[in-house]
């Protein structure tokens, strides 16, 4: 009797089961300078990208020097079955964008905002152009175009 009940729930479990492949995640481990452009012209940052709770999350830290502060938390979220950018405000509010593309073995990643995901940039894409670099571009979108907020140069800390 007990079987065919751990049977349904292993089932429904394995269905509802999000991509765990961190693989496109692993290249941006560590630690980064970059020069981002935008509005109020050029600001250098330093951001981390460091594997936590024993690789089920990836904190992203950034702010200059020795004062950098959590920027960001990707995670898997079963419920969206796939990876969920939340970004932490410095004003306390917060923002989530779901992982919707993946494009050549991983060196394009685009993050979109997800209805009533909160305040916040509507589309983030990391593209790596080589393993000690990448761009990263953060967009709005106002009606049928989108708008560029900033756009980052990154390249690895040695």
């Amino acid at each position: 009797m007990l079987a065919p009940i751990l049977l349904s729930l292993t089932l429904a479990a394995a269905a509802s089961a999000p991509s765990e492949d961190w693989k496109p995640f692993y290249a941006f481990v560590g630690t980064w300078v970059g020069t981002r452009t935008g509005a109020s012209g050029q600001v250098h940052v330093i951001r981390d990208y460091q594997t936590i709770d024993g690789g089920q999350r990836l904190l992203v830290s950034e702010g200059p020097a020795s004062n950098r502060s959590p920027w960001g938390l990707v995670s898997i979220d079963p419920i969206r079955g796939g990876f969920v950018l939340r970004g932490l405000g410095v004003d306390g509010g917060s923002s989530e964008l779901v992982l919707t593309s993946v494009s050549d073995g991983g060196a394009t990643l685009v993050f979109s905002a997800v209805p009533g995901g909160g305040p916040g940039p509507v589309r983030i894409t990391d593209e790596r152009r080589g393993p000690d670099e990448f761009v990263e571009r953060v967009e709005r979108w106002g009606g049928a175009s989108s708008t560029l907020v900033s756009e980052t140069q990154f390249r690895r800390k040695r």
